[in-house]
């Protein structure tokens, strides 16, 4: 650990190419791009090429880097509740990035900004204009403030696009980006203003940038961010913001954006009082919190597979149409990993904060330490609305992390001790792995069975029985029926009876013949199931489907519902009953029009799906 006046000992200045380097992994990071290719983000595949390259200038010897010293501490005990969740390969992957944006990312950003802090003010500032600039064409496309529904529509194919997101996937990630650089760069905007032209520029910035939020919660939490470090900066500084924030009203009440604004406030869905879906997520979210308080369900697809049962008597939809990254940060965080780790994750961006602000006031009012503390606040305060540790806003925590702790409380690290510390990490992700793969061995008690619901008087006993059959798992496939390609399916494969393709004769000719799909799984003893099937109708004479279980079955009817043009999720009327072995499931045509991704058979009968399902690991 070192203290301000040891910082010196970092190290030579970095090569001015792995410097430029790391501003240009910094300017991608302001965005949600992919890669044309495999669909990997562009910022994440850069700073990987920059994180090798700083590897390799700490295998020279020049130098060292640094991480905020309690950053590990709290790193490992993340990991080590994914590992008494069990929470296999996802939670290993999650602890995983994790560890990259967070470790890593401090580690490159805070070389970065020591040795070049005017090229991450260039970075960060280019960024913001391109989002913005793209946001601006969008706005006129397809309205201010639009969305992109369903939440599960995050495969764009260049990650942004479609409605008002800048070069991000949602409004709420461009919103959340949008407040976050503001905050960052205010200081230092702060520190350069000379005379009342370059206040009123500041004023009229501030006010334009606050614009492009076009969420109304995070705007608030935005504004009070920007108001409260401006006041801590300067009285000037302080009041800039308040003129922005009424410029900003103003504008509101002439231009017509309020509306969205308002809508976007309010926590509530209807002048009846329900709550929407995101801010409803948040009481299962804490239900699943409280049922394992040490270490959660564990990251990963724990949370999506969990949630559904637990909104119990919850209203809820089976639409897939909240709006993305709508879910509530705070309770995606103690949901996976408990109160521990989440208490820890949320202590360390609060220590960031205090340290900002008490090393900017007490030191030389470095405007970097005040930029962090800002963006840490940012973060704290729009958790409640979205999850900031997603790909592109989580680079920027580290930014965050990196900034408020630019002047001590530092751990430096050379290249032995930054690879020790990886193999540490590494350790904890391969134990996540093998204990999950234990449990599915028999090895480790299985998980306790899930409650069941009164649908049916039911004689088995429920043994936490789930399996998902995809569009692509069909062992045989009748005409109309076809396999399509579709971005929003869960493996981008659908199947699909085409407009005026014809329909059976009868419920009684229902098969393979008049089109259909023949699924096969395998039960481990006699079963009774629900039966959930995730379909896209497009409309009313294209939305139901028949499912029927084995070769003798009675065809069932499921969907005539009347929810069009959305993935979503219908059950079946009844329950079906599946042997001990290998059983044959058929989805038949009953109509055509129709469009199927999933479907789920599951011996919890309170279970509901949520989103793209996959299986238990």
């Amino acid at each position: 650990m070192m203290d301000a006046n040891e910082s010196v000992r970092l190290g030579v200045t970095p090569s001015r190419n792995l410097l430029l380097l790391l501003a240009v992994a910094l300017g991608l990071m302001g965005s949600q791009l992919v890669l044309p290719f495999g669909g990997v983000p562009a910022a994440d595949a850069v700073a990987g090429l920059a994180f090798l390259a700083v590897l390799y200038h700490l295998w020279r010897g020049v130098g060292e880097v640094a991480v905020p010293a309690p950053l590990p501490a709290v790193l490992i005990v993340y990991a080590l509740a994914n590992l008494a969740a069990r929470s296999h390969l996802p939670g290993a992957v999650e602890v995983v990035q994790r560890v990259v944006y967070l470790f890593c990312g401090t580690a490159m950003l805070g070389l970065l900004l020591k040795h070049r802090p005017h090229w991450v003010l260039w970075a960060v500032g280019t960024a913001l204009a391109a989002s913005l600039a793209v946001a601006l064409v969008q706005g006129f496309r397809f309205g201010f403030g639009s969305t992109l529904p369903p939440k599960d529509v995050a495969e764009l194919a260049a990650g942004f696009g479609g409605a008002f997101t800048g070069l991000f996937r949602s409004r709420l990630a461009l919103g959340l980006f949008v407040g976050l650089a503001l905050v960052w760069l205010q200081p230092f905007a702060y520190q350069l203003a000379k005379g009342w032209k370059s206040w009123c520029a500041i004023l009229l910035g501030t006010a334009v940038v606050l614009g492009f939020v076009a969420h109304g919660q995070l705007l608030l939490v935005v504004a009070a961010a920007a108001v409260f470090f401006g006041f801590i900066h300067s009285r000037k500084a302080g009041l800039a913001n308040l003129g922005a924030l009424i410029l900003l009203a103003l504008s509101l009440l002439v231009g017509g954006r309020g509306a969205v604004l308002a809508d976007s406030l309010s926590p509530l869905a209807d002048r009846y009082g329900a709550l929407k879906p995101g801010h409803l997520e948040l009481i299962p979210a804490f239900r699943l919190a409280s049922e394992h308080p040490l270490h959660g369900v564990g990251a990963g697809s724990a949370y999506q597979r969990r949630i559904g049962a637990a909104y119990r008597l919850l209203p809820r939809e089976n639409v897939n149409d909240m709006e993305a990254d709508s879910q509530s940060g705070y309770g995606i965080l103690f949901a996976t990993v408990g109160y521990p780790a989440g208490f820890l994750m949320v202590a360390l961006l609060l220590w960031g904060v205090g340290l900002g602000v008490r090393g900017f006031l007490t030191g030389v009012g470095d405007p970097r330490q005040l930029g962090g503390g800002a963006l840490l606040a940012v973060v704290l305060g729009a958790m409640w609305i979205t999850d900031p540790f997603t790909k592109g806003n989580s680079w920027f925590v580290a930014l965050g992390l990196a900034s408020a702790w630019s002047a001590g409380a530092l751990l430096t690290l050379n290249l032995k001790r930054l690879l020790a510390w990886g193999a540490v990490f590494a350790l904890l992700a391969g134990l996540i792995v093998l204990a999950g793969k234990s449990t599915d061995s028999g090895t480790m008690p299985p998980p306790p069975p899930r409650a069941r619901a009164n649908w049916s008087n039911s004689s088995f006993a429920s043994q936490g029985f789930l399996r998902v059959l995809d569009a692509g798992d069909a062992k045989e496939i009748g005409k109309p029926m076809r396999k399509e390609s579709d971005s929003q399916a869960a493996k981008g494969t659908i199947l699909h009876v085409p407009d005026n393709s014809g329909v059976p004769p009868s419920e009684a000719a229902a098969g393979l013949a008049h089109g259909g799909a023949r699924f096969e799984l395998d039960a481990p003893e006699d079963l009774e199931c629900m039966v959930w099937v995730r379909v896209l109708w497009n409309g009313s004479c294209g939305n139901s489907v028949f499912v029927k279980v084995g070769d003798d079955g009675h065809p069932m009817r499921v969907g005539d519902d009347g929810t069009y043009d959305v993935w979503h999720w219908v059950a079946a009327p009844d329950v079906i009953r599946l042997a001990k072995g290998t059983n044959r499931i058929y989805l038949l045509n009953r109509e055509d029009g129709i469009r199927f991704d999933q479907m789920l058979i599951t011996d919890d009968l309170s279970y509901h799906p949520q989103g793209i399902e996959e299986e238990n690991e």
